[in-house]
Formats: structure tokens, C-alpha cells, sequence
């Protein structure tokens, strides 16, 4: 990322204590974020999953219907684990792998099953169209909610 403006650039360098430099290893959501309102912690993980996830169906005959996977890989280890404790902090069920067969560890974290994508709909949601597009066709029974409103924030 470049930057053009001051201004932008002590907003992340100075309020969020971003380091300059190649980010991949060692990015983390700041802290500002993290510990304030919960909306800003619901954006910015849709940002992220908007961003670095994927969205697929399993359409094997073993399942009754698509089955969906929502998917979010790093290879920051301190950004998985907050995605993961706020994950958790949610109550969604997740799934974590680390996969090693690269020069650096990508973790995966894995939300699935029609429940939990439900449960991110109405409380995360979706702006990237890839993702919503393919929920569209692939989950009519996910009794979709209205994606680009804005989620309903879950009290925890």
C-alpha cells in the first residue's frame, strides 16, 4: 500500500501503530479496533473475509444440499488468533488448520454448515458480491438476509 497523504499515513502509522514495511507475518487488527465497539470488530472482520476468504459449496451426493464453508486464510499468526478468539467470542463453531507445507505456516479458519452460515449473515455479513453471488445460488435455504444492510450486531 502506498500512501499520498500525511494525514493517512500518521493515521496508521501513529493511531494504529501499523510498522512500515512488509506486513504478511506479523498483521494484527489494531487494538483501537479490537477493544472498541463491536460494530467496529463486525466490519472489520466482513473486511476481512470480504478481502482474504472464500466462500464454497461442498456439492458431493453425501450431503442432502450444497454445503457451505466460509473460509478466511493468513499468514499472520497474531491475525488468526484474533479472528479466532473473536470467533469464538461470537459462539460460532470454527475450524482451524495450519498448513506447513510452504516457506510460512497459512492458518485456515473454517466456519461450516448451514447454521453457521446463517449465523454470519445476520451478524457479520457479506459486501463482496463473488461471496454473496454464489450464497444466492448454491443456499436459497439459508433464508438469506438482506446482505448489504447493515448485520445485527450479536451482544456478547
Amino acid at each position: 500500500m502506498n500512501f499520498y497523504s500525511k494525514s493517512l499515513y500518521l493515521l496508521f502509522t501513529e493511531r494504529f501503530h501499523m510498522p512500515l514495511g512488509r506486513k504478511n507475518l506479523t498483521v494484527r487488527i489494531p487494538k483501537e479496533i479490537i477493544e472498541g465497539k463491536q460494530d467496529f470488530v463486525v466490519r472489520t472482520l466482513r473486511g476481512i473475509a470480504d478481502t482474504e476468504g472464500t466462500v464454497y459449496f461442498d456439492l458431493r451426493s453425501i450431503y442432502n444440499a450444497p454445503y457451505p464453508r466460509i473460509q478466511i486464510c493468513t499468514t499472520s499468526q497474531p491475525l488468526a488468533s484474533q479472528i479466532m478468539k473473536v470467533l469464538k467470542r461470537m459462539k460460532f463453531n470454527i475450524y482451524v488448520r495450519e498448513d506447513t507445507r510452504t516457506e510460512h505456516p497459512v492458518f485456515h479458519i473454517e466456519i461450516y454448515g448451514p447454521t453457521q452460515l446463517q449465523k454470519w449473515l445476520r451478524g457479520i455479513g457479506f459486501s463482496n458480491e463473488k461471496h454473496l453471488d454464489k450464497i444466492r445460488r448454491h443456499a436459497p435455504v439459508a433464508q438469506l438476509v438482506d446482505y448489504l444492510s447493515r448485520p445485527t450486531v450479536p451482544p456478547w
